[in-house]
């Protein structure tokens, strides 16, 4: 500035400079640490902000996998619960299927039991009758038989007893018909040696 020389206001009129001096150097050295200073505490902010986000999206999916895990759960008490209430139907189905079956075996059994007892009563009375039956046949048949050879020996006179019935014809068949009256006495003794093996 030259002397006599007008200003504003406001205008600098001189400037002292202090960087070469201790006070220079320590407001240097100030201006330095401020700026740090707002560095790391501007980092630190963005570092927090990063956090923060960072725990809330955190927090979010927490909140979701809770959810997520309640319905879960809720959907597997749901099924679990169904699946007790079946067993339990089923078991009670079970069981009366298996009363009613055993009812029914039990039935079955009384009436096998009862049809065994029928057989065998009718096998009895069935047999009594057949062998009844069969006896009058067998008497009858004997009766038959034993009066059959009667009258062949009547006729024959093979026995002491009717030997001598029928003399006046037995000679003239014998002389006859010898071999016929042979063959005739013959089936006669073998018949009757059967017959008195049976009776």
């Amino acid at each position: 500035m030259d002397v006599g020389q007008k200003v504003k206001a406001g205008q600098v009129l001189a400037t002292i400079d202090l960087s070469n001096s201790a006070y220079g150097v320590s407001f240097n050295n100030a201006q330095t640490t401020l700026n740090n200073s707002v560095n790391s505490f501007n980092y630190t902010e963005e570092s927090i902000k990063n956090d923060l986000e960072a725990a809330r999206i955190q927090l979010e999916n927490a909140k979701t996998n809770r959810e997520n895990t309640y319905a879960t759960t809720e959907k597997q008490l749901n099924l679990t619960k169904t699946q007790l209430d079946n067993i339990s139907k089923t078991k009670k189905n079970t069981y009366s299927t298996t009363e009613e079956s055993l009812k029914s075996a039990d039935l079955l059994a009384k009436n096998a039991q009862t049809s065994i007892d029928n057989f065998e009563k009718n096998s009895e009375s069935s047999l009594a009758s057949l062998y009844s039956s069969l006896g009058v046949s067998i008497t009858s048949g004997l009766t038959t038989i034993d009066n059959s050879l009667t009258q062949i020996d009547t006729i024959l006179g093979v026995s002491d007893k009717n030997k001598t019935l029928n003399d006046s014809y037995e000679t003239y068949l014998g002389a006859k018909e010898i071999t016929t009256k042979t063959e005739a006495e013959n089936a006669y003794g073998k018949t009757r040696e059967e017959y008195l093996k049976i009776v």
